[in-house]
């Protein structure tokens, strides 16, 4: 899912979604979704990945696309909202987008970032990567202990309750930051630790000198020859940055 960028904004995007070879080989859909939407106010930027698990995890990604959008337009009306009530309107709005399909074969991660004016309030449920880099050029992580939770086969997911204490989120000044990267674990599961850095500042600088037709199909050509033998899952990557100049 792609909201496409609105003219004369001053952050740009790129980003692809490619299925895993296992949903091929299997003719299962793309469980990933993502999407870019801009406003007069700001941005969101949200990445998704479906639990392979559930049969219906492809819809609670898309689903979670459009609930942090509502979520988006909800904030800029309530601008001194808390955060954690933010996260419950969030998963409230997800399960209206499931539209009465059954919470716990919809369950997805979500990774997403909202720009309001001049606030920045990012969050994450589950696994993938949501990094940041400021305008001094220093990369970030919403969550930066990489630990063996990525090695268990386990990660937290949207559900049909809301659990607050399994969110990361961090509320912050938009001058802090000039680009985030968002991924799912199909790309960040496969980066060493200390590659993350590195990757990170190479893929913002690299395409965010491009336009976003190419971009996406360098994206598409990289990701669709993943070079990590047997992978099997989809891959998400998506990124909005400043313009400079």
């Amino acid at each position: 899912m792609k909201v496409t960028m609105m003219s004369g904004k001053y952050l740009a995007c790129f980003g692809h979604s490619e299925i895993g070879p296992s949903h091929v080989k299997n003719n299962v859909n793309n469980q990933d979704a993502w999407c870019v939407k801009y406003f007069d106010w700001g941005e969101v930027i949200v990445v998704s990945d479906g639990v392979g698990s559930k049969s219906q995890s492809e819809f609670g990604s898309k689903a979670a696309c459009k609930a942090a959008i509502k979520l988006s337009y909800f904030w800029h009306e309530n601008l001194n909202y808390q955060a954690e009530r933010l996260l419950e309107k969030f998963h409230d709005y997800w399960i209206d987008a499931l539209e009465e399909r059954d919470p716990s074969q919809c369950s997805c991660t979500s990774l997403w970032v909202i720009h309001c004016h001049d606030l920045i309030f990012m969050a994450q449920l589950g696994d993938g990567l949501l990094a940041f880099i400021s305008p001094q050029d220093e990369v970030g992580f919403l969550i930066d202990d990489f630990n063996e939770a990525s090695f268990s086969n386990q990660t937290f997911a949207l559900q049909e309750k809301h659990y607050e204490n399994q969110w990361n989120w961090k509320m912050s000044s938009a001058q802090d930051f000039s680009s985030f990267l968002l991924m799912t674990d199909g790309i960040s599961d496969d980066l060493l630790h200390e590659q993350k850095v590195s990757f990170v500042k190479g893929v913002v600088e690299h395409y965010s000198a491009m336009t976003e037709e190419q971009a996406t199909k360098e994206i598409m050509g990289w990701l669709k020859s993943w070079p990590v033998p047997n992978h099997q899952d989809d891959k998400t990557i998506a990124c909005i940055y400043t313009v400079k100049g």
